[in-house]
Parts: structure tokens; sequence; C-alpha cells
């Protein structure tokens, strides 16, 4: 008999799990698969650029927002607790999605061995794809650093606008530093802010609207090709990670809590990492002409393999991972 009095699962956040849903499928399921369809025309343009460059912010400030909601003090127990179980998450898939990239020659060793030491955006370039763990990655990093200024907003705003600068001059200057440092870097920082304090969310989406327009117009200034890596796309991402985020949290009550959205959700990190392996073994096998064919076979067959077998992978992950718990947690009380 089920015990009364033990505490209930902690309620997911359905506005959390749909936007990490949305947002892998629209850059795996849409955005990745125009590279396999290079015969079909005017894929990539000014609005999809745009889609893309504001839903990655918005994955990134989600990001920010699950790793601010409990604080890290400058301290050696909890700076250890929070690198190991950080790091010991992603880093080993990571590592493998490198050595998957290399053998089916998805990107030059070179980059790959450069993102696997965690480099490749500060001396690229960084591998197509891959490029984006390695960024939340040198994120992760200084986050208890951001954590400790976050305290105050006026204060976290100087800090995230001399961050966002020094990496914009950094790429100025030497251009193998990423441009996407500075343009994601405030959706990070905004996002550990917004999990630290009581907002409304409402007043967050009219933010992010606002700022739209203007910001709109600063990345018009930017190339179409060049949207996805310019300067110019630092506001867009912003505003519109910032409105997406608010509009969802907002609304989070309403939304569904539909079973495919959260099977989705939780196979978001490895779908993202092994989607190009799983769809390079089945265009391995059978590549049809044209590209009404290739799509049909992407979208229909190769993207729901991969998003079981990312499901299945991550939770396999889990259950390692957790296996090291008693030896983390014995560590811990020789300390």
């Amino acid at each position: 008999m089920a015990d009364k009095n033990a505490a209930a699962p902690p309620r997911r956040n359905a506005a959390i799990d749909l936007v990490r849903a949305f947002s892998i499928l629209w850059i795996v399921g849409l955005w990745h698969l125009f590279d396999y369809l290079p015969d079909l025309p005017g894929a990539k343009n000014d609005v999809t650029y745009r889609a893309t460059v504001a839903l990655l912010g918005l994955f990134v400030l989600v990001s920010g927002y699950l790793m601010g909601l409990k604080d890290v003090p400058l301290k050696p127990r909890p700076l250890r607790d929070f690198y190991l179980g950080r790091f010991g998450r992603i880093y080993p898939p990571f590592v493998l999605a490198c050595l998957l990239f290399a053998l089916f020659k998805l990107a030059d060793v070179a980059s790959l061995v450069k993102a696997a030491l965690l480099v490749a955006m500060l001396w690229g370039p960084a591998p197509f794809t891959l490029w984006f763990i390695a960024m939340i990655a040198l994120f992760y990093a200084v986050t208890p650093l951001l954590m400790a200024a976050r305290r105050n907003g006026w204060t976290f705003g100087l800090v995230i606008a001399a961050l966002t600068v020094l990496a914009a001059l950094a790429h100025l200057q030497w251009p193998t530093v990423s441009p996407r440092l500075a343009m994601y870097l405030p959706s990070y920082c905004v996002g550990l802010w917004l999990a630290a304090h009581a907002v409304s969310w409402r007043q967050v989406l009219i933010f992010g609207l606002v700022a739209a327009l203007p910001a709109l117009a600063v990345s018009m200034q930017a190339d179409t090709r060049m949207i996805e890596s310019s300067l110019f796309s630092i506001p867009w991402a912003l505003a519109m990670s910032a409105a997406l985020f608010g509009a969802a949290m907002a609304g989070e009550g309403s939304l569904p809590r539909w079973g495919w959205i959260l099977f989705v959700a939780q196979a978001s990190y490895f779908l993202y990492l092994f989607h190009r392996p799983v769809y390079a073994l089945v265009l391995k096998v059978y590549d049809p002409a044209g590209w009404e064919g290739r799509a049909a076979l992407i979208v229909l067959l190769a993207l729901p393999v991969a998003i079981v077998a990312a499901w299945i992978g991550q939770r396999i992950y889990d259950r390692i991972w957790a296996g090291f718990a008693p030896a983390r947690t014995h560590l811990e009380g020789k300390a």
C-alpha cells in the first residue's frame, strides 16, 4: 500500500517542456533538415534565419533559468558539486557525439578536437551543430560567478553588458572567437536572473515584444546569410527569447501536457547531439533523388528514429550517472 505521507513528485513545468520540445523540433526537424535539401530554393531566408536565432536564444535562456533555480555559493564543496553535476551530465555524451561526427565525417577532426577540449568557441572555427554545446559549457563554467552578481538587478545588468561587449570586441579583434558567445550570453544571463527573482511573466512578455521592433531593425543590418552569426543579432536573440519565454510562462497553467511533448523534451539534449549521425546513417542506407524524397525520408523515418533513440539513450545515461551518486556521496562525507 502506498504511503499516504509520501511526498508527491514535483509537478513538471508545462511551459518549459513545451519550449524545449518546440525549439528542438524546429532545429533538428526543420532548420537542420534544410542542410540536406540543397536543391530546395529559398529554405533559408530572412524569416527562417531570424526564427532560428530567436529559438536558439530561447533554448539558451531556458538553460540559464534552469541553472539559476538553485544558488551555488562560491565555496569549495558547492562549486565541486556544481561542476561535477553539470559537466558529468553533459560532457561524456558530448565527447561521444564528437567521435560520431568524426566517424561519419560530419566535421573536420581539428574542429572536433577543439570542441571536445571546450575551446572551439574561443579558437575556432567550431564544428557546426556541436558549437552550441561547446558554448553552453563555457556559460556553465562561469555560472557561479554570474550567480554571485545577480542579487542586484542594476549591477547584474552592468555585468551582462560588460561581458557582452568584451565578447563582441574579442570577436572583432580575433575573428577565431565566435560571435555567438556575445549573441547568446545575454539570454543566458537573463535566464539566471529570472530564476532568482519574482517577476510578472506578462511584463517579461511585454518587454520582449516592445524591444523586438528596434531589435529587428538592428538585425536587418546583417546580410541574410550572416544573421545567425552576426553581432547585429544580439538584441533580436535577447528580445525574442524573453518574449517567447514570458508568453510560455504566463500561460503555463493552461498549456497542454501531452505525453509526446514530455517525451521530446526529455530527449532534447541527446536528440541535439546525435540527430545528424542518425540522418547520415539513414541516408547512407538509402538516399532518394530529389529534395521531396529526402525530406520525406528524414521527417518520416530518420527524425522519429532519432527521437526514440535519443530518449532511450538519455534514460540509459541518466541511470549510469545515477549509479555514481553513492560514490559522490561517499567522497563528500570525506571532504
